[in-house]
């Protein structure tokens, strides 16, 4: 029987914090780490990539 256990740990980053200018306007970051973002943004505001 083997008694040992590893342990892996991802090498994660320091997560860069987004500056307010490049932000568009309607949207504000809540919360983010290296697992989610939790946003608020106003309706209309796509969320989706577009060729424009």
């Amino acid at each position: 029987m083997v008694d040992k256990v590893i342990q892996m740990q991802e090498k994660r980053h320091p997560i860069k914090k987004t500056s307010v200018k490049h932000q568009p306007k309607g949207l504000s970051i809540l919360f983010q780490d290296h697992d989610i973002i939790v946003i608020d943004k106003t309706s209309g505001l796509l969320t989706v990539g577009t060729d424009r």
